[in-house]
């Protein structure tokens, strides 16, 4: 299965590293190409820059977390 995931980019947005850090760890075995970011304005600049079909982000972020 991992052939068919093979270049396919997935931008993830989560508060905690150690919750970035397991999301990578699983998209990257299973072959995915995966971009974690710490906030999702950082999410936001990167698919401004190079659009990819998948994002994922926490269902809430503080308003004011701009880290």
């Amino acid at each position: 299965m991992a052939n068919a995931q093979k270049g396919i980019a997935i931008y993830l947005a989560a508060k905690s590293a150690r919750d970035r850090s397991n999301f990578a760890d699983l998209l990257v075995l299973d072959g995915f190409n995966a971009s974690m970011f710490p906030s999702p304005s950082a999410l936001w600049d990167a698919f401004r820059i190079r659009p990819v079909r998948f994002v994922v982000t926490e269902r809430r972020f503080p308003r004011a977390w701009t880290a």
